[in-house]
């Protein structure tokens, strides 16, 4: 039964005859019908693969250039904030500054009121009154007194006895 099978099924495939010299060529491409079928499956998952290849890559691009951008960004943004906090604090000190340079001036102001004050609170006569009548001191003459000059006129260290002229 098989057999008889087989033979209806090839003797349809083959029913073509050769008559005469006009004869028809019996289609035998079926096995390269299947190859070339094959190769074109073949490279349609190779394009497939390529395919998904540059679209992951294309994926990768995006990211990396997402990441890029967050980066700069951030470092802009970073950059702006210590810009913002250095300007603030020279703000801050300037006008501390200001105040403390404000300060010093009425301090200095009020040192030399104090000082006149004391100045002029202290009588001269009054103190050599004191110093010729209750302690019994003398008042010098010219005689007495030597003058010498020193290469030094901020301060004086005495290392040997004034020369006496």
């Amino acid at each position: 039964m098989q057999n008889s099978e087989y033979s209806k099924r090839n003797s349809a495939v083959y029913s073509i005859y050769v008559n005469g010299n006009a004869a028809i060529e019996i289609e035998k491409e079926e096995p390269q019908k299947r190859s070339n079928r094959v190769k074109t499956i073949r490279e349609q998952r190779q394009e497939g693969i390529l395919k998904r290849e540059r679209e992951r890559a294309a994926k990768r691009s995006r990211a990396v250039m997402c990441a890029v951008s967050c980066a700069a960004a951030a470092l802009v943004i970073g950059v702006m904030t210590l810009l913002v906090c250095s300007m603030i604090t020279y703000n801050t000190l300037s006008n501390e500054i200001e105040s403390l340079t404000s300060e010093l001036e009425e301090l200095t102001l009020q040192n030399d009121s104090i000082e006149y004050d004391i100045d002029s609170s202290v009588d001269l006569n009054e103190i050599i009154e004191t110093a010729t009548e209750d302690l019994g001191m003398v008042r010098s003459t010219s005689a007495q007194v030597v003058t010498y000059s020193a290469s030094d006129s901020e301060y004086v260290n005495q290392v040997a006895e004034i020369p006496t002229d």
